[in-house]
């Protein structure tokens, strides 16, 4: 809230929220050793019920390679990102 990239809101009635779970995995180099450490937020999609919320996606995040891609077609294409 602080940064303002999302809003708080109610919800609506009659409606169960979707559940999320964090999922976290160790990443290992061919050697074994730890390369990195990854937490990934997902939602419960098994939970979404036809005609209610069915077409939504919910995906709260992005990899590095995407936003590199999309800053450099921003550049290359001499447009704005907002």
């Amino acid at each position: 809230m602080k940064n303002e990239t999302w809003d708080l809101i109610e919800l609506l009635k009659g409606r169960k929220m979707i559940g999320s779970k964090w999922v976290f995995r160790i990443n290992r180099k061919a050697n074994k050793t730890i390369d990195k450490y990854q937490a990934i937020l997902i939602a419960k999609g098994f939970s979404q019920m036809k005609g209610l919320n069915f077409n939504e996606t919910f995906v709260p995040i992005t990899k590095f390679p995407s936003i590199r891609t999309l800053l450099a077609l921003t550049t290359i294409l001499d447009l704005e990102v907002h």
